[in-house]
């Protein structure tokens, strides 16, 4: 290679290591932007109604803090109190599935018996051991979530206060031939995670409350917190859903087995319904919204017209236009794989830690688009040379056609 090349590939990794050693830094940048977008509408939505935008950012920064406030005084000190119960009754549960494999064990022949009971005495007694030596660890990195969760709030409020600025700033950091596509890509990046966090919301509170009602029928202790969990972990697909499973299992197992394997089977139920029923529902419903709302007073443009028709074939003519735009919409051609998505969320999870996991979803989402627009790009300029190819091609037929048949007129 020559030497531009040589320098430009160590710059390339110079910034990659810079990435990756600010890396939990930018995932909080990442996580006040995704918290930006809802707040960003909903300024843009008082502005339509003729508030200014400083007003409009003040009421939404105190929309969002009576939100955190009354999350906190009413939702944290009962969660709280219940995580401590919920903490024991897992210690409990843990003693008697112990006790019970202990029971199994001596029930079986002697050539069956894998360990001794001694040995399952000593990697229960490792077990707990181990629990209370990291309870004041995780002490620790609850304390860390708060303090990230503080600077996510202020980045929030600053980003709020103007968008345009640091969405200008961004795009000058590119090459002047590529900003408008840069442009293009970071408004569907947002239209995509707006999408996200909508369907995600609605599907958090309709798991939470369906949890919560399962859990108050067949009288598991501890239901809000459970429900809480549940919900909270739907933010974190396929594995949020086993995680969400721990707690009440563990509080129903100290019940009964019967209410155990209730529990599993319910929030199965919990979770197929909401894949074949509440997730479709919401994805048509969302994108239906999107559609008409990036449209602005006109839900589409003007439908050309050969002849003069009635206003009622109009009006079927534009639904029939927005219902095929809604189904385009509704099956993109790069939806997210759950495999891809598992990969990439154990992946995070290894490298970043909790805030990888939880923000997994939105990085796969952005990454998908920047992927595709690249893609594009690269198939659309092979496409332009070859029609440019083709058409040198047939310039020069032409102009030798020509040189000929003026050679031939000369003889």
């Amino acid at each position: 290679m020559k030497l531009g090349r040589w320098i430009g590939l160590l710059v390339l990794l110079v910034a990659l290591y810079l990435v990756w050693r600010i890396r939990q830094v930018l995932l909080l940048i990442f996580t006040a932007m995704i918290l930006t977008i809802p707040l960003n509408r909903l300024v843009k939505r008082w502005q339509q109604l003729g508030m200014r935008r400083g007003i409009a950012n003040l009421l939404a920064f105190l929309t969002l803090l009576t939100f955190l406030l009354l999350f906190g005084g009413l939702i944290v000190p009962p969660l709280v109190e219940q995580g401590q119960r919920l903490i024991q009754l897992v210690g409990l549960a843990l003693e008697r599935l112990l006790v019970w494999l202990l029971q199994l064990q001596s029930q079986l022949p002697e050539v069956w018996r894998p360990v001794s009971a001694n040995s399952w005495t000593q990697q229960a007694q490792l077990l707990l051991g181990w629990i209370v030596d990291h309870f004041f660890a995780l002490f620790s990195d609850l304390l860390t979530l708060l303090l990230h969760g503080l600077l996510v709030l202020v980045l929030t409020v600053m980003l709020l206060a103007n968008p345009a600025a640091y969405r200008r700033g961004a795009i000058r950091l590119v090459p002047a031939f590529y900003r408008e596509r840069v442009d293009t890509v970071l408004a569907e990046c947002e239209r995509k995670l707006a999408i996200w966090m909508q369907i995600t919301l609605w599907e958090m509170l309709a798991v939470g409350l369906a949890t919560a009602v399962v859990l108050g029928l067949l009288r598991v202790p501890l239901v809000l917190t459970n429900a809480a969990i549940a919900g909270f972990l739907e933010i974190i697909p396929h594995l949020g859903v086993f995680l969400s499973l721990i707690p009440p299992v563990a509080a129903a197992w100290l019940s009964s087995p019967e209410k155990a394997i209730a529990v599993v089977v319910l929030y199965l139920v919990i979770q197929i319904g909401k894949y074949q029923l509440l997730h479709p529902f919401l994805h048509r419903q969302v994108l239906s919204n999107n559609v008409i709302s990036r449209s602005g007073h006109r839900s589409f443009p003007p439908v050309p017209l050969t002849a003069p028709l009635t206003a009622t074939r109009a009006a079927t003519q534009e639904d029939s236009l927005r219902q095929k735009t809604i189904d385009q919409t509704a099956q993109p051609p790069g939806a997210l794989l759950p495999a891809l998505l598992l990969l990439a969320q154990l992946s995070l999870a290894f490298f970043c830690g909790l805030t990888g996991l939880l923000l997994a979803v939105p990085l796969v989402i952005v990454a998908q688009v920047w992927v595709r627009a690249v893609l594009t790009d690269h198939s659309k300029g092979r496409q332009m040379d070859r029609d440019l190819a083709a058409r040198e091609c047939t310039t020069n037929g032409d102009e030798f056609n020509s040189l000929a048949g003026s050679k031939s007129k000369q003889i």
